[in-house]
């Protein structure tokens, strides 16, 4: 009898290992890897990860992104100002009281759980997936060309400046401004602060039994911080930064 049960369960085994090595469909991959890009109410970020299949209903993922956080009062606006400076500046739009742009970098585990198969019927796969982890805030100094006057030969002059060289009066003087300086100024003045993130969403692949995956994500997300972040120079800054966010995520499983 034991004989008996011992070749059965081989010849289950082998059949099983063949059906996988021959047929894609219905495989059970045990691992992913995916990576996509994201559009929150408040920014963007970029993402990558993977997952470790667990059980056909439960995965534990790792993720990692980059994202970029707006303060809602930040708003682009161009140029007021009627003196030009020929051809070879042009003027960029700006965001009037920014002070400090925000990023992120974090790193999330979580779990993935399949709240029910329908890759038979409709090619989608509906799944809950909640994560959390520390994140770093990057506090990058924002720059603007300003606008001086030479009193000496009564022209004016452009100047790249932040907030911190410019001083308050001058950065929030609205005819002082000719327009955005471009995202390296201040780069190398970037600052950061430690943070906390944490994200729910669902998840629908529609290549569920493929080995690639193409899945839309969408959730809602927080990100906290331990301290107010001074993004805005006169407008109320904050230390949590919730979000609602859709993404697009490709990868492949094996």
């Amino acid at each position: 009898v034991k004989r008996t049960a011992f070749l059965i369960v081989a010849l289950l085994l082998v059949q099983i290992n063949f059906a996988q090595t021959t047929n894609k469909k219905g495989i059970l991959y045990f691992h992913e890897a995916c990576g996509g890009f994201s559009l929150n109410t408040n920014g963007w970020n970029i993402n990558g990860g993977f997952a470790n299949v667990k059980s056909m209903e439960k995965k534990i993922s790792f993720d990692f992104e980059l994202r970029s956080l707006k303060n809602p009062k930040e708003v682009r606006q161009s140029m007021t100002s009627s003196i030009t400076f020929g051809d070879t500046i042009n003027p960029k739009a700006f965001i009037y009281g920014k002070q400090n742009s925000l990023f992120t970098l974090s790193a999330l585990a979580g779990s993935t759980i399949d709240l029910g198969r329908k890759a038979d019927k409709s090619g989608v796969d509906v799944s809950l997936k909640y994560s959390a982890g520390l994140s770093l805030g990057m506090l990058k100094p924002y720059g603007l060309m300003l606008i001086y006057q030479n009193d000496s030969q009564s022209r004016s002059f452009l100047k790249s400046q932040t907030f911190d060289e410019a001083g308050e009066q001058k950065f929030l003087d609205w005819y002082s401004i000719y327009g955005g300086a471009g995202f390296l100024k201040g780069l190398g003045q970037t600052k950061f602060t430690p943070g906390a993130i944490a994200k729910v969403s669902l998840s629908f692949d529609w290549a569920e039994f493929d080995e690639y995956i193409k899945a839309i994500e969408v959730g809602v997300c927080l990100n906290a911080f331990t301290k107010k972040l001074p993004v805005m120079v006169v407008e109320n800054n904050q230390q949590f930064y919730p979000s609602i966010y859709a993404s697009i995520q490709l990868g492949k499983k094996w």
